[in-house]
């Protein structure tokens, strides 16, 4: 059956190689975007300010998802004596419903060397492991798709 399937990519890459390229591409900023939604939605949610700062850029044929907030790596890989810990998971948490005014005067001590303990949530390993098995299908059935279309 790949035989076939590389038979056919070749056939259809020399028939037409701009539209490949542009199927292909299409293809590729839909898996990016499929990869974002598993990130998001193991993202932690308290403010959703996390969750809605999640981005994706595509350069090339590389793409990355990751969020802008910046301390989505204290969240991810913990803090203190927690640094680099055991995921604590997505129900392990509780609700700080931290306003603003408290994440500055956070960022404030943290700048004054102040450490706290927080244990890890790592969303994004967790998105990975989630993607990793299912790209490689993703992948093979939109080429599929490319090439009988």
């Amino acid at each position: 059956m790949t035989i076939k399937v590389l038979e056919k990519l070749d056939s259809a890459i020399l028939k037409d190689p701009n539209l490949f390229v542009k199927r292909f591409n299409n293809l590729f900023a839909n898996a990016i975007d499929n990869i974002q939604g598993y990130y998001i939605e193991e993202t932690p949610v308290d403010t959703s300010n996390l969750r809605n700062l999640v981005q994706s850029k595509i350069a090339g044929y590389t793409g990355t998802v990751k969020t802008t907030a910046s301390y989505a790596e204290y969240v991810h890989g913990g803090e203190g004596k927690y640094k680099g810990g055991a995921d604590r998971g997505r129900t392990n948490g509780h609700k700080t419903n931290y306003s603003e005014e408290d994440i500055t005067f956070f960022k404030i001590l943290r700048s004054r060397g102040v450490v706290f303990n927080i244990k890890p949530n790592k969303f994004a390993y967790r998105a990975f492991i989630k993607t990793k098995d299912k790209l490689p299908k993703y992948f093979y059935q939109a080429l599929v798709k490319i090439i009988n279309s």
